[in-house]
């Protein structure tokens, strides 16, 4: 990482019982080194990782009541406290919309809640994934709101860091060329993103969310809304694909209702004329990323548009995970390690993000990969590979570097000021950076 200029890592901390605090003070030891390398550390919070005990709580429930937020606010303070001197850039929350939807929605993530009985994956045993999701993401707003309270008044002066929170969401585009299907995209797109960041802007949830979900979506006090106002100082973005959006009303029981029939549109990865929105990047069975890389400017836009130009411009957006999986899995290491089509994406996904910042002043400054090397990815286990450098998981975790690590690495170096690709991006290099969680 050092000899390729990489000069930033993301990672993120983890919750845990206050018996426990010795090993958060053996994991300040290891992060010495980064900084003695110039790699500056940044820090997430909070990746969906809430402790059992906070989760069993009667008088907490994990995040389904209040109560988390002052337990989560202690939680930040403490981390604050402990790191503060080393790491100047803390995310709060990654991908609220995630963990609640997720999480409390389909099931299909910790702690595995769901009450749609039409949903595969749905184990039709606990929640109320037409309420939980909207509660949790409303609570974990909170949250956030209280630990950057924390941070501003009692350690960013001192510390001279920022605060943030990384966002997700995926743009979409008309199913067809009709004004109900253009009304669902921008629909899809509020739910997703606008969710979160519209609070975050001083601003109540979005009204075809107020629509859509009616008395079943929280509403903020005035002071509420007046501490989540303003409370980031940079935006991370998570970014991996585009989908297409058609209307469609649902007709079904109101137990049934939850936050993706509320939205009132189908996502579909073809149009209305049968065109892939982009190559397919996975395996057949995990086919969720399509290479998509015009999306992202878009998103950009839509971002001032919704924000205002002069408000972002204030406001730095990092790009903290793109990447793809290989395109099939259980590959031997020799054809895994030969990734074309990750390089094909990156630098695609690259070149748009230069030319854009080059050509319309977007305030970027960082990108991260997902991932510096294979990991454990959610639900989908050991069997999808985002990483750059190929983990033999039945071998003593043996690494290996893929083509695309090899790639990356001498995208970084060169210094050619005729390469239009560094040229574009030469915002971004000064930020450039690999993700490992």
């Amino acid at each position: 990482m050092i000899k390729a200029k990489v000069n930033n890592l993301r990672w993120a901390l983890h919750m845990c019982s206050p018996t426990r605090w010795k090993k958060v003070i053996i994991l300040k030891v290891k992060c010495e080194p980064l900084n003695y390398k110039s790699i500056e550390p940044f820090i997430t919070l909070y990746h969906w990782d809430l402790p059992l005990w906070l989760e069993n709580d009667v008088n907490v429930r994990g995040w389904l009541t209040k109560g988390i937020v002052e337990h989560f606010a202690r939680y930040a303070g403490s981390c604050f406290k402990l790191f503060g001197d080393k790491v100047k850039n803390w995310a709060t929350f990654n991908e609220i919309r995630t963990m609640a939807v997720e999480g409390y929605g389909n099931g299909s993530k910790a702690p595995g809640r769901c009450s749609i009985s039409a949903l595969e994956n749905s184990k039709k045993t606990t929640g109320d994934s037409s309420t939980e999701p909207y509660i949790v993401a409303h609570n974990a707003l909170l949250a956030h709101g209280a630990a950057v309270q924390v941070y501003r008044k009692f350690f960013q002066a001192d510390q001279k860091g920022r605060i943030g929170m990384v966002v997700d969401g995926k743009w979409f585009e008309p199913f067809s060329v009709t004004r109900q299907d253009e009304d669902a995209a921008q629909r899809c797109i509020e739910f997703e993103i606008a969710w979160i960041l519209d609070p975050l802007f001083g601003m109540d949830y979005p009204d075809s969310m107020r629509k859509g979900a009616a008395n079943r979506l929280p509403k903020f006090t005035d002071e509420e809304l007046a501490i989540l106002h303003g409370s980031i100082d940079f935006i991370g973005y998570n970014y991996y694909t585009a989908y297409y959006a058609e209307h469609i009303e649902y007709d079904i029981e109101p137990s049934q209702r939850w936050h993706e029939t509320d939205r009132m549109a189908n996502t579909h990865y073809a149009n209305s004329e049968g065109n892939l929105i982009g190559e397919c990047m996975g395996p057949p069975d995990n086919d969720w990323i399509y290479n998509c890389p015009w999306a992202l400017p878009k998103m950009l836009e839509w971002l001032r548009q919704r924000y205002g130009k002069q408000q972002l411009s204030s406001i730095p957006i990092f790009i903290t995970e793109n990447g793809t999986m290989d395109d099939m899995e259980d590959m031997p290491r020799h054809v895994a390690c030969n990734d074309l089509k990750r390089i094909e994406y990156l630098k695609a996904t690259l070149q748009n993000l230069g030319a854009c910042i080059k050509e319309h002043g977007y305030n970027v400054q960082g990108y991260f990969i997902w991932s510096l090397m294979d990991n454990f990815e959610w639900n989908s286990g050991l069997r999808s590979r985002f990483g750059l450098y190929y983990v033999d998981f039945a071998n003593k975790q043996s690494r290996y570097i893929k083509r695309s690590a090899e790639w990356y690495r001498e995208f970084l170096l060169q210094n050619d000021e005729k390469n239009n690709l560094k040229l574009c991006c030469y915002q971004l290099w000064s930020k450039v950076t690999s993700k490992l969680c």
